[in-house]
């Protein structure tokens, strides 16, 4: 999942990329019952991830090669809790179950 900045010229909440949605979905409340399980739990901020593009194209021993970039691993737990302690008056709008890590 990449994570990072919103574009500044976002016209609505609706535009918002799949990984923001899921701070979207929490911030109003749409996750009260219970946190859904993430599919891929290894993330990578937009800025490393347009550093290793930039870097990619500059170097011609990287032609014709991928790069796998992350930042680490992440559950849909983790992105809640931290929601509810970054956001004050969350409480009760955010689930406290689901969204671990899977099996």
């Amino acid at each position: 999942m990449v994570f990072g900045p919103i574009h500044p010229k976002l016209q609505t909440l609706d535009t918002l990329n799949t990984s923001n949605q899921r701070f979207r979905d929490m911030l109003l409340g749409r996750m009260t019952d219970e946190i859904p399980a993430g599919g891929v739990n290894i993330w990578v901020d937009v800025r490393d991830l347009a550093l290793a593009h930039i870097r990619a194209a500059e170097r011609e021993e990287a032609q014709n090669k991928r790069f796998f970039v992350t930042a680490g691993y992440y559950s849909n737990r983790e992105l809640a809790d931290d929601v509810l302690k970054a956001v004050p008056g969350l409480e009760g709008k955010v689930a406290k179950k689901g969204g671990e890590f899977p099996d």
